[in-house]
């Protein structure tokens, strides 16, 4: 499985702490090279140190980027750059952005977010069900937005498996 990470996903990520799990995530991790440049300082050593791999862009990718980015003015280049990547990768975008998140899943690209990430963790051991609650309170507490019926999806399965280790 292939993952292109956009800059929503990684701030959310580090919003709940997650960042250097991030590599437990089964399988390949991908970012434009574009979105990349927009982050500096300790963000971007951080970057460097983690296994994504930097993609750059062909003219034609940029050419799609820059047509799709007239048509949606309310999502910016790095974003745009991000979904063009996964499509032509048939991988699954990791996105934040619920605008994002919808023009993609409209043009037939894959997406999930950090609480699928988290529950992935979960299911795999990586993070026990209370640091996964933890980073869901984490989440909105930040102010991201969250559906009532998503946060009970997860505090339910998070919760059950809690029990179960109790």
């Amino acid at each position: 499985m292939i993952y292109v990470l956009d800059l929503n996903f990684l701030i959310d990520l580090c919003r709940i702490r997650g960042l250097f799990d991030l590599p437990r995530l089964a399988g390949e991790l991908r970012m434009p090279d574009g979105a990349a440049s927009n982050l500096n300082g300790n963000d971007a050593r951080l970057l460097h140190q983690m296994p994504i791999t930097l993609c750059e862009l062909s003219g034609q990718q940029m050419g799609d980027v820059l047509r799709l980015l007239a048509c949606h003015s309310g999502l910016g280049m790095a974003d745009i750059q991000s979904l063009i990547l996964a499509r032509d990768l048939e991988a699954t975008l990791l996105t934040g952005a619920h605008s994002l998140q919808i023009l993609a899943r409209n043009i037939g690209v894959p997406t999930e977010d950090v609480l699928w990430v988290v529950d992935q963790w979960v299911q795999e051991a990586v993070w026990s069900p209370a640091q996964a609650l933890s980073a869901l309170e984490k989440l909105l507490t930040s102010g991201k937005r969250v559906s009532r019926e998503t946060q009970q999806v997860y505090v339910q399965a998070w919760g059950r498996i809690n029990a179960k280790q109790i």
